[in-house]
């Protein structure tokens, strides 16, 4: 440490504290000392006469001291916050993907009977068409409209999305975690090592 980081650690310190009284006015005196002595020569006696005596007797002790405070601090953010997750996770458990389908399942109109075949299918199919067009059309006011980006508008469409997903899944006789395993099994088979336009571009023919 040459002298002039030395005044900047000792700026530092005036500013956090991390220092005892006795410790800053030492320091302040040294610097004194030190800015006495003729510019051109100044690091070199500070190299030759100051140098470690301070770096083993107050830098790095006091470095220690804030490192440790440092990762004490950490510590018990990191506590405080996996504290408030706990809770968060108390009044709100995670729900799983099958759990959100019967929620979703418990809002089914079931208003229209079955008059024709996949009636279920049709108005889950229709429902994903429609609630997607909603989701694209706040890109499209953003984008030609001059309108802010809403996320949490844009969130609760996808939520809709979500509910006719579960739906449609139920109508042909699947939950959603087989559907999205299947999905997931199928494009590990398709990219094994990741996307590749090539793989893309040259599926076999019984990839869809």
């Amino acid at each position: 440490m040459n002298f002039k980081e030395f005044t900047s650690w000792c700026n530092e310190r005036a500013c956090d504290g991390c220092w005892s009284m006795l410790t800053s006015m030492t320091c302040l005196d040294l610097m004194a000392t030190v800015n006495k002595i003729p510019f051109w020569k100044r690091e070199k006696v500070w190299r030759e006469q100051y140098e470690k005596q301070v770096l083993d007797e107050i830098v790095e002790p006091i470095n220690q001291k804030i490192l440790i405070a440092k990762l004490a601090a950490q510590t018990l953010k990191s506590k405080h916050t996996d504290e408030i997750e706990i809770a968060n996770e108390k009044e709100n458990p995670t729900m799983t993907i099958n759990e959100y389908q019967s929620h979703a399942l418990r809002t089914e109109s079931r208003i229209v009977a079955d008059p024709v075949p996949y009636i279920r299918v049709l108005e889950g199919l229709m429902g994903l068409n429609g609630e997607a067009g909603e989701a694209i059309d706040i890109m499209k006011k953003v984008l030609f409209q001059d309108h802010e980006f809403d996320r949490e508008h844009l969130a609760k469409e996808l939520g809709d999305i979500a509910w006719y997903l579960a739906i449609s899944a139920d109508a042909i006789g699947y939950d959603l975690e087989t559907i999205l395993q299947m999905n997931v099994d199928k494009l590990k088979a398709r990219y094994p090592d990741g996307f590749n336009s090539e793989q893309s571009q040259n599926r076999s023919a019984n990839d869809i």
